[in-house]
């Protein structure tokens, strides 16, 4: 899984990619930025700005500069309800975090000739400060050995989670 997004970078996109991409790429560029930085900073922190500005790359690159704003700004507004790729409910500092980590990322896509460059010039990016941060975030903590992102978010109470947990890491391991 950890080279899915350089793959994607490198494969010529078909007929039907410029409404596919933004879906297809966003799960491989979490797993690149969470490979690169770990799970500290995963949401509004150094992993979240490595996530938009890779993804918004090899979106750019797939997609050229047009399509690939209309379908990130369209990703980022708040009245777009999430189930229709938009970002409804999204708190304003966060829209415009991810704004302008997807404007960087698109100029990385525009410019850099391979996905390595790309991945070189977003880590200096992050290095030089120059992408945007959630405010007021707490310092990075790292996740203990055998961490697994589903137990934050699922109450391990219910079986019927449990078992959406179950089929969801198997689904996502292929």
């Amino acid at each position: 899984m950890a080279d899915e997004l350089k793959d994607l970078w490198n494969e010529k996109p078909g007929m039907l990619s410029m409404f596919t991409d933004p879906d297809t790429i966003k799960k491989p560029a979490s797993w690149a930025a969470y490979n690169q930085l770990g799970g500290a900073g995963e949401s509004g922190g150094d992993t979240d700005a490595l996530r938009h500005l890779l993804g918004a790359a090899t979106l750019a690159r797939r997609q050229g500069a047009t399509n690939s704003h209309i379908a990130l700004d369209w990703h980022e507004n708040p009245n777009i309800p999430v189930f229709l790729g938009g970002g409804y409910n999204q708190p304003e500092h966060d829209r415009a975090m991810d704004l302008h980590n997807n404007a960087l990322g698109m100029q990385i896509g525009l410019t850099a000739k391979s996905y390595d460059e790309a991945l070189n010039m977003a880590m200096k990016l992050i290095k030089d400060k120059k992408v945007k941060l959630a405010e007021n975030m707490p310092p990075p903590q790292e996740k203990p050995k055998g961490y697994d992102p589903w137990d934050s978010v699922i109450d391990k109470g219910s079986d019927k989670l449990l078992q959406l947990k179950d089929w969801a890491t198997k689904y996502f391991q292929k």
